[in-house]
């Protein structure tokens, strides 16, 4: 999620969401968790080069085993 200010918007995920810091990154990024769900507020900037640099939700990352077999059963079904 891109955020002009993470550090409020974690600080809202954790104080009324229940929401843990995982961490920060020296840009200004946070990341929070439920303890299942990990979200990344990154700071808007030029660096990320999003195609649209508005903020709001942009991107949704799924961790998996493996990329390979994940890739296969996904093209198994085209």
């Amino acid at each position: 999620m891109l955020s002009q200010e993470p550090e409020s918007l974690a600080g809202f995920y954790v104080q009324k969401c229940g929401m843990k810091e995982l961490g920060r990154s020296q840009a200004g990024d946070i990341t929070v968790t439920d303890g299942g769900f990990n979200l990344t507020l990154f700071k808007l900037r030029p660096e990320l080069g999003e195609p649209h640099m508005e903020a709001g939700f942009h991107h949704l990352g799924i961790a998996v085993d493996s990329v390979e077999e994940t890739e296969a059963r996904y093209l198994e079904c085209y």
